[in-house]
């Protein structure tokens, strides 16, 4: 009988998370809130299980590190969508939120691929609340209803995680998957005699 390569598992994890954020589109074309939350409650839970499995079996690489992210990616993508399926009105109320975040969002990506010629994977503590506050947010929306307190935090804590993002990328000469937020960044530069973040 084969032995399951059981640090396999965390990229199983982060695959399966990709493939039910392309999978919940047909709840949310069929306006079934219910199950695009109820979804979305197991998308949140792969997202803590996988890096949690991949640091405990000592099985974090570069392609899972990557796959997490993309599938993140995908699905926060996905979610800004079927937010607007259900309640348009959240993103025309709230212009100026719903433009910053793009706009510094979209600007962290280029940075990244003009100047490292890739998207950095960076795992910081404030993207870390920003997904919880991100999931908390939608999950209550399509099960319970719209919450403006939720969707305020959520927002902030978006813009904040996205313009650390960017701040880092234009501060350090070269990524650093493992930095955890700007503060970590600036005294480790300030304990070495080095010109720069990195």
């Amino acid at each position: 009988m084969k032995r399951i390569d059981y640090k396999r598992v965390p990229n199983f994890l982060s695959g399966f998370r990709l493939l039910l954020a392309v999978a919940l589109w047909i709840p949310a074309m069929l306006d079934r809130s219910f199950w695009v939350g109820a979804g979305l409650m197991i998308a949140g839970l792969t997202d803590v299980l996988d890096g949690y499995l991949a640091r405990r079996w000592g099985a974090v690489t570069e392609y899972g590190s990557r796959l997490d992210s993309a599938a993140d990616m995908v699905l926060v993508t996905c979610a800004a969508f079927w937010v607007i399926l259900v309640e348009p009105d959240i993103f025309f109320n709230n212009k100026l939120l719903v433009l910053s975040w793009m706009l510094i969002g979209t600007a962290s990506l280029v940075v990244g691929l003009v100047k490292f010629r890739r998207i950095p994977d960076l795992h910081l503590y404030m993207t870390k609340a920003s997904s919880a506050a991100g999931y908390v947010f939608i999950i209550f929306m399509f099960v319970v209803g719209y919450s403006p307190l939720l969707f305020y935090i959520a927002s902030a804590l978006l813009i904040l995680s996205t313009l650390e993002s960017l701040l880092l990328q234009l501060l350090t000469q070269k990524p650093d998957e493992h930095v955890r937020s700007i503060l970590y960044a600036y005294r480790r530069w300030r304990n070495s005699s080095g010109p720069s973040f990195s």
